[in-house]
């Protein structure tokens, strides 16, 4: 239904949009040949990136009260100067644009008044989600001066963002990946949004579908389904946690694990079934705006061995090891160590899992 442009300064080193939506930070997004879509905040999204701008669509919003469904070939355009400028994001001017002949099942607000919050909350969710409002040329210029490595790195990978993604999505999501390749962790998703969550959109056999609420991932059959499912021992951790998620307060408490240091919000999420060390940073760091919060996998490990001579006695991580892996690259590279993290990991990666990728466009 909406459709908006933002201003990347012309260059992807602002922001590499299928990049960063398809590395392992969310895995909701499938790309198409020029475009991107996924669901993200209850709403179908679909995104595609040129030289010059991001191009954004809303196509389906769907919340618990959310009845009737319209089509609209209206789109609204958005250019924004400097993406990095938040009063800017805040005050840029709207401009109504026709378009040609595009039909998509949306949505409608059941009082005109739900309708225009609705719609006006479209660019801070998206502008949010890809933390627009942070100078990512600036960081990259601190790294390099922080870390001689980051010069080489920071040319090879540009544009790489850490996600703000919603809390109770991030937590169950990581869940899954525990032990995991990104590839089994989108699959898993997807089957479990299929079962538990409200279908949003449909289109030749590609189907998008809300994320389960608490409740759904509470219910007593969680463990028996999601065994059905493929999810192996992870199935009894996904309702046990849900069950204590909701126990101390649900997405209430969880939200507010954002207003917590991240010492504090690190040892409530790893209090919870299921969450290791790593699972917890993970969410800290893409969800709980920790962004000191450095996750440790595989990839990060055989960097700081390879690259930076971090001795670790054992195969696999001690407690104590994690803890000191993850200080010595908070002293490397400041209060967004867990995104220089996100960087490296990236750079990491050799390709793109085609898990993300779907045959058939979604609009025409």
């Amino acid at each position: 239904m909406f459709g908006r442009k933002l201003d990347a300064n012309s260059e992807t080193s602002v922001l590499n949009l299928k990049l960063n939506l398809t590395c392992g930070q969310a895995f909701r997004w499938r790309t198409c040949e020029n475009f991107l879509i996924g669901v993200m905040e209850h709403r179908v999204w679909q995104l595609k990136q040129d030289n010059d701008h991001i191009y954004y669509k809303k196509l389906v919003f769907a919340r618990l009260s959310l009845k009737k469904k319209l089509a609209s070939n209206v789109w609204l355009t958005l250019l924004i100067s400097n993406m990095n400028n938040a009063e800017k994001l805040k005050k840029s001017s709207r401009k109504r644009k026709s378009t040609g002949n595009v039909a998509v099942n949306t949505n409608k607000c059941l009082d005109t008044k739900r309708i225009c919050e609705c719609s006006s909350f479209e660019e801070k969710i998206l502008c949010d989600y890809l933390r627009l409002n942070i100078d990512l040329k600036k960081l990259y210029t601190e790294w390099k001066n922080r870390d001689e490595k980051f010069t080489h790195i920071s040319s090879s990978t540009p544009g790489i963002r850490v996600l703000r993604q919603n809390p109770l999505e991030t937590l169950f999501c990581f869940l899954c990946s525990v032990n995991n390749n990104i590839t089994r962790i989108v699959s898993m998703i997807e089957r479990m949004c299929k079962l538990y969550g409200n279908k949003l959109l449909e289109y030749k056999g590609t189907t998008f579908h809300d994320f389960p609420t608490l409740g759904m991932l509470a219910s007593k059959d969680t463990d028996e389904d999601l065994r059905k499912l493929g999810f192996g021992y992870r199935a009894p951790f996904i309702g046990k946690c849900a069950k204590e998620v909701m126990s101390k307060g649900g997405e209430v408490w969880l939200e507010s694990l954002r207003k917590q240091t991240y010492k504090k919000a690190f040892t409530a999420l790893t209090d919870l079934t299921g969450v290791g060390m790593k699972v917890a940073d993970c969410v800290c760091l893409m969800a709980m705006d920790k962004l000191e919060a450095v996750p440790l996998d595989t990839h990060v490990r055989q960097v700081a061995l390879r690259d930076y001579n971090f001795k670790v006695k054992t195969k696999t991580l001690s407690t104590r090891s994690y803890t000191e892996m993850g200080s010595f690259f908070r002293s490397l590279w400041g209060g967004y160590a867990g995104w220089a993290q996100a960087v490296i990991f990236v750079n990491e990666i050799k390709e793109l899992p085609q898990i993300y990728a779907i045959n058939e466009d979604v609009v025409k």
